[in-house]
C-alpha cells in the first residue's frame, strides 16, 4: 500500500538524504520516494503497518525539521 505526503516547506537537498535515510529505517517501511519539485513523498508499506508507520514519519519528520509542514492526501 502507498501512502502519500505533500511536504510544505522542503526545500534542502541535505535534508531529504536525511529525511530518507530516517524514514527508511522504520520497521515495516518496504520503499521510501521524495520528489522535492512537487514536494511529495510516498511510503510504500503493508496496510497493517500504515498507521504506525505514518505517526513514526511525522514525528521523524518534525524533529528534523520543524519548519515543514505534512499533509496526507
Amino acid at each position: 500500500m502507498k501512502a502519500r505526503y505533500k511536504i510544505v516547506g522542503l526545500e534542502h537537498d541535505e535534508l531529504i538524504d536525511k529525511i530518507y535515510k530516517e524514514i527508511s529505517a522504520i520497521h515495516g517501511v518496504e520503499e521510501v520516494f521524495i520528489n522535492i519539485q512537487k514536494q511529495e513523498m510516498v511510503i510504500e508499506t503493508e496496510e497493517e503497518n500504515l498507521l504506525r508507520i505514518e505517526h513514526a514519519a511525522i514525528i521523524i519528520l518534525s524533529y528534523i525539521t520543524p519548519q515543514i509542514c505534512i499533509k496526507k492526501f
